[in-house]
């Protein structure tokens, strides 16, 4: 869905916002200020813009601006009790080990629709800090109730191609549920439902805190880009 508006400058036009914060802006001079937005690429739009506008084709750029304000605006900075979790092989992983490195937590399940359909802007997300050890990424797999649920996310990776570091949450001792820490980060965070995702820092300050998924995957590994990269900038 296209909502278009034109500026007082010439070949200036603001198009999608996909619900993550992301405008694509094409033409000449705009009215944004450079220090607001970050800048992660640019591409040729011929076939793209022309397509859509066709009294636009020809026009050689858009650009992909993401609102710093915003990300700034939802920055926090809270200590978090950081587990230890057992991968898909029972291989106990301490978190509370990964001092100085950023570390994402993704909270998902099997049976999650929106959850499933964020994980392919994830990859790209690990994809991209895949050879950088101080970023680390993990997926936690939360209040999955079948018993073959860890032969149910072998085969989903494998069927999608997906390098996930999967964990697996753990048992509540009070509901019996496989939901300890999900529930632990629910209530100290104020949050509910899945996805979602924490992003720390390498001070084992939870930076961000951030629910559900809307738009593309592309916008939403650029989000995790630029935090990522503001959190390696501040230290």
């Amino acid at each position: 869905e296209w909502v278009v508006r034109t500026g007082e400058h010439s070949g200036f036009l603001v198009g999608w916002n996909d619900g993550l914060g992301w405008i694509f802006v094409q033409g000449g001079r705009t009215e944004f200020s450079p220090a607001d937005y970050y800048i992660p690429h640019i591409h040729p739009i011929n076939n793209l813009w022309g397509g859509i506008f066709p009294s636009r084709r020809g026009e050689p750029y858009w650009f992909v601006l993401c609102p710093l304000k915003h990300l700034q605006e939802t920055m926090i900075n809270k200590d978090i009790e950081l587990f230890a979790m057992e991968d898909l092989d029972g291989k106990k992983v301490d978190l509370s080990k990964m001092k100085g490195k950023i570390i994402v937590l993704d909270f998902w399940a099997t049976w999650c629709s929106p959850c499933k359909a964020s994980l392919p802007g994830m990859q790209m997300a690990v994809n991209k800090y895949k050879n950088d050890p101080n970023v680390v990424f993990f997926f936690i797999s939360t209040m999955e109730t079948a018993a073959d649920f860890k032969e149910q996310i072998r085969k989903f990776m494998k069927e999608h191609n997906y390098t996930l570091k999967v964990l697996c949450d753990n048992v509540n001792p009070k509901t019996k549920k496989r939901s300890a820490v999900y529930d632990t980060y629910a209530k100290a965070f104020k949050f509910s439902g899945i996805p979602h995702k924490l992003i720390i820092d390498g001070n084992g300050k939870l930076r961000w805190s951030i629910n559900g998924y809307m738009g593309s995957p592309s916008a939403l590994a650029e989000e995790m880009n630029l935090m990522i990269e503001m959190l390696k900038a501040a230290k």
